[in-house]
């Protein structure tokens, strides 16, 4: 069924559950998995001398760019000896990270897509960004959100709609 799977990471403690569930489906399929993460950085200057600046000793581009090597390191170490075959590859560009995803995707042939959902308000994630999102509206590899277990909050059950406004005013109760 799926023979290459992308894991697309976002640094978070949310990317655990994507990367057990591409796991548990790789173990299925015998796929190879890819774990990716992105760095974005401002749109290189004249001169090529921005992207330079940015990712410079001590920047913070620098140190996201050093967590997320460290991050995919122990991930790609601990799941070998899980004995799967990962491979892990960290992209810096000036693109939004769902346009990196999408187009990595595409040029890798991957047959899916897995990510972390992203579980705050849709305000939030409008106001701040958000790859989950461009990713669901951008790509045409089939794309798997998976949600960590911490939202268990239920979904409010409509009560029964009763054809008598009376009985549904005293909740139903046998009259």
């Amino acid at each position: 069924m799926y023979q290459n799977i992308l894991v697309a990471l976002e640094g978070k403690l949310t990317d655990e559950a994507a990367i057990n569930h591409a796991m548990n489906l790789a173990k299925e399929t015998s796929a190879s998995v890819t774990l990716l993460q992105v760095i974005t950085v401002a749109a290189d200057g004249p001169g090529g001398f921005g992207l330079q600046f940015q990712l410079e000793l001590g920047s913070s581009g620098w140190r996201r760019r050093n967590k997320a090597e460290e991050t995919l390191a122990k991930h790609k170490a601990r799941l070998r000896l899980n004995g799967f075959n990962i491979d892990t590859v960290l992209l810096v560009g000036d693109r939004s990270e769902a346009d990196e995803i999408v187009d990595y995707a595409d040029k890798d042939g991957c047959d899916l897509i897995v990510m972390a959902a992203d579980g705050r308000p849709l305000w939030q994630r409008a106001l701040n960004g958000c790859p989950v999102d461009g990713v669901q509206r951008k790509s045409s590899v089939p794309t798997l959100f998976v949600s960590d277990g911490t939202r268990r909050k239920r979904v409010a059950r409509r009560e029964k709609e009763h054809a008598n406004p009376i009985i549904a005013a005293f909740g139903g109760a046998n009259l």
